[in-house]
């Protein structure tokens, strides 16, 4: 290899991985500045890594004792956290599971959540709620006039993920 190939190899090698750390700062900055993103490739690029690495896919966990000794413990003796579900997808998900009152499936689009609300009173109450035990969800109530704008569908996946 001559000195010219060599420092065009040089040039194009860094080129590339200037480029790609530039992406990598991008997608950074873009996960400070809202931190309901999500990279949903993380756990797929986490088992490659840990694969390659050859490194037992678990967590583990340090109990300090006395003095300075410490005991590991493996994760795999723990219940592991639920992976990210998008919102999109939930809701999706929610809304394929509805059934009409003799349990047969209904195809519910996600329009609904765009129309206009429904005050719920004592005496339309029986015909809007069957049971409490029909809903993966709960309902909430409120004065249009002071949240600002009427009704808003309420996601919870968990922990701090909740979505309006």
């Amino acid at each position: 290899m001559s000195d010219r190939e060599f420092v065009d190899y040089l040039v194009r090698s860094n080129n590339a991985l200037g480029e790609r750390q530039v992406i990598g700062l991008a997608k950074i900055a873009a996960f400070c500045k809202d931190q309901n993103l999500h990279e949903l490739r993380q756990g797929e690029i986490k088992d490659q890594c840990l694969h390659e690495w050859q490194i037992p896919n678990e967590a583990r966990f340090v109990i300090p004792l006395f003095g300075n000794l410490q005991i590991f413990i493996s994760s795999s003796i723990f219940r592991k956290a639920p992976g990210f579900e998008r919102p999109h997808a939930k809701v999706e998900s929610l809304l394929s599971s509805c059934r009409d009152a003799n349990g047969q499936p209904v195809k519910v689009s996600p329009d609904f959540l765009l129309s206009p609300a429904t005050s719920l009173t004592p005496e339309n109450l029986s015909g809007a709620v069957r049971s409490a035990f029909d809903f993966k969800f709960v309902f909430l109530g409120s004065d249009p006039e002071a949240v600002g704008g009427g009704p808003a569908f309420y996601l919870g996946l968990g922990r701090t993920k909740v979505f309006r």
